[in-house]
């Protein structure tokens, strides 16, 4: 007795439904219809959005290291992109410096090079790692550091480096995309000791 009812109940279901569209198929089709355009609409701003939306990267600084190269010494960032898409024309800048914590005059920002690039913009694709050149110096030449700046490199107010004391350099990473981040890196100098490079902090801007 309750199987029959059961089928009977299961027959009589999509009847029912059948007959709820057949009697309303006029305001159906006209839902149908408005749904269609409307998807049809928003499927061009929808795609246009998607290709506008800025594709971001994920930089971050590994590590630092100082080399010994061809009788110069370097000091070097590392950096990867750990993102998905491609840092498109990073250009990092150094906007201030900082010694013994007093901010330097007559200083005005200045990119650096990247290692081996002998440029300051270069792109860095999804898992990529890139060395960016700080400081350079001749390695018997203790009282010679350098910043390797794009520009101004030789004059003492911008690319000059003391070399005894610590030094902060205020950096700011610009991409393509309107991307920025920014960091400061400490740079130790003690004569003819080997330097030291500390990263005090890195983030995302915008």
């Amino acid at each position: 007795m309750c199987f029959c009812y059961l089928l009977n109940e299961s027959l009589y279901i999509p009847q029912l439904l059948w007959g709820f569209i057949q009697s309303n198929a006029p305001t159906l089709s006209v839902i149908v219809t408005t749904l269609a355009v409307i998807v049809a609409l928003l499927t061009p701003w929808l795609v246009n959005w998607l290709n506008n939306k800025p594709k971001k990267s994920e930089l971050e600084l590994e590590n630092r290291s100082i080399v010994n190269q061809n009788g110069y010494l370097n000091g070097r960032l590392i950096i990867k992109n750990n993102g998905r898409f491609i840092a498109r024309s990073v250009e990092i800048f150094i906007e201030s410096i900082k010694f013994n914590g007093e901010i330097r005059e007559n200083f005005f920002p200045v990119p650096l090079r990247w290692t081996h690039k002998n440029t300051a913009i270069r792109d860095i694709y999804p898992h990529q790692t890139a060395y960016l050149d700080l400081f350079v110096r001749e390695r018997n030449d203790v009282k010679e550091y350098s910043l390797n700046i794009e520009a101004g490199y030789g004059i003492p107010s911008l690319s000059g480096l003391d070399c005894y004391g610590k030094s902060e350099l205020f950096l700011r990473f610009y991409q393509e995309s309107g991307q920025v981040e920014e960091s400061v890196v400490e740079i130790d100098l003690n004569g003819p000791n080997d330097p030291k490079i500390k990263i005090i902090y890195f983030k995302v801007v915008k």
